[in-house]
This record gives C-alpha cells, sequence and structure tokens, in this order.
C-alpha cells in the first residue's frame, strides 16, 4: 500500500505540473484543428489570421509548421493527462480494494 500512496502522489505531482487543464487542451485542440482545416480549404491566402507571420512568402509555410507543432505538442500533453489520469484513478481504486 505504500508504494501504491507513492505512485499516486507521483501521478499526481506529475499531472499538477502541466501548465493547463484537460478542458483547456481541448479547446486550444479543437480551435487548432478548425484554424487548419480552415487554412487547407482556402489555401495559402488565410496564413495572415493568427498575426505571428505577416512577411513574405514563405511566412505561410512557417506559420503552417508552427501551427501543426504546436497542435502535436497541445495533442501530446492531452494525452498524458489523460493516461495520469486514469493511472491515478486505477491505483486508488486497486488500493482501497486491497485495504478494504
Amino acid at each position: 500500500a505504500v508504494v501504491m500512496k507513492a505512485l499516486v502522489g507521483l501521478c499526481t505531482v506529475l499531472y499538477k505540473s502541466f501548465p493547463t487543464s484537460i478542458q483547456q487542451d481541448t479547446k486550444l485542440l479543437a480551435k487548432l484543428d478548425a484554424v487548419s482545416a480552415s487554412s487547407s480549404s482556402s489555401g495559402s491566402g488565410s496564413s495572415s489570421s493568427d498575426g505571428s507571420m505577416g512577411g513574405g512568402g514563405g511566412g505561410g509555410a512557417a506559420a503552417e509548421e508552427e501551427r501543426e507543432g504546436l497542435r502535436a505538442a497541445v495533442a501530446y500533453r492531452l494525452v498524458m493527462k489523460r493516461g495520469l489520469e486514469g493511472a491515478t484513478r486505477r491505483l486508488l481504486l486497486r488500493m482501497k480494494e486491497l485495504l478494504g
């Protein structure tokens, strides 16, 4: 039981170390998917919508790469948080079974 408590504590600390909540990441991922879908359907003309790349001809491709990188990072963070949340729940249930 002591090991399980330590594992629950570790999962909790790791989960809390992320700067955003699952809900925030889900919303951000949906927004990034919508931006990506709209930019791919309308061509390269919508690259100025995010405001970060307002320069030359290569800005659209660079902005798209940046969005894809951000999308991958948010998706990874979301999977990690959901995994930690599930692991914590299973550990707590198993601990209750063993102690009760």
